[in-house]
């Protein structure tokens, strides 16, 4: 019973081929109609961002000393605390008071994204807006108040932190629509057409070829009669007679 169930659900490359020849064109639809409206969806919604970015060097510089091992591992741990000390009210307030803009001080911290490679002393900030001149004067102004703040305030006067990459306005935006993402959307839109048109072919056990009665009735098929309308739609293997029937 087992054997002869598992006989039954044995589909073959010829089987597939089938099923997509059946419904390739609704594919085709629907990747083409999915397409056109995530582009126009997107379009319509979607917002540029631009972002900039600048770099702070952190190391004991001091006059005419050569620096040590005792200088990197101070530098290691200080910029550990450097992303928090950069984001704290003290820096980004007085960002916000210099740049003369109207945020608030939570909006400016969602702008902004500090990382640092592992075992360097740099840190990468990077300021994301809707106007890429206001990201790139943003992030230089965040990268000199900190270092300023730091510097001075915090550590007395010692030259511990060094803006080394100043930020250029960006010319093409950081999250662009992405046409690839479009495409794969419609990509799987087109297979899920195909899976639901297999699983339907899969759940029919209607007898419609020579070949399902010798497969699920175990006989062999002796003759065909054909169907008198086949014959007017360009089938196969039927004739029109002289009388035209």
């Amino acid at each position: 019973m087992e054997e002869e169930k598992n006989s039954e659900m044995e589909i073959s490359l010829r089987d597939l081929g089938a099923v997509f020849l059946h419904c390739w064109w609704i594919m085709l639809i629907a990747a083409v109609v999915v397409t056109v409206a995530l582009y126009a969806f997107l379009s319509s919604t979607h917002r540029d961002e631009y972002t900039a970015e600048a770099s702070i060097y952190v190391m004991r510089t001091p006059d005419g000393e050569n620096t040590t091992t005792s200088d990197i591992s101070i530098a290691t741990y200080l910029v550990r605390d450097a992303p928090d000390l950069i984001l704290s009210h003290r820096v980004l307030d007085d960002v916000i008071l210099k740049q003369n803009r109207i945020l608030e001080y939570e909006d400016l911290r969602k702008m902004i994204e500090i990382t640092n490679d592992e075992n360097t002393r740099i840190l990468y900030l990077s300021v994301t807006a809707a106007d890429p001149e206001e990201a790139a004067d943003l992030v230089n102004s965040v990268a000199a108040t900190a270092c300023d703040f730091m510097n001075n305030d915090m550590y007395d006067g010692q030259k511990l932190f060094r803006q080394v990459d100043y930020a250029a306005t960006p010319d093409k935006p950081s999250n662009p629509v992405s046409l690839l993402q479009i495409l794969l959307i419609a990509f799987a839109c087109a297979v899920v057409v195909y899976v639901v048109y297999l699983v339907l072919f899969l759940m029919d056990d209607k007898i419609t070829t020579p070949e399902d009665v010798e497969k699920h009735l175990g006989l062999n098929l002796l003759g065909q009669i054909p169907n008198k309308q086949d014959a007017g739609r360009g089938k196969r293997y039927y004739a029109r007679d002289a009388s035209g029937q």
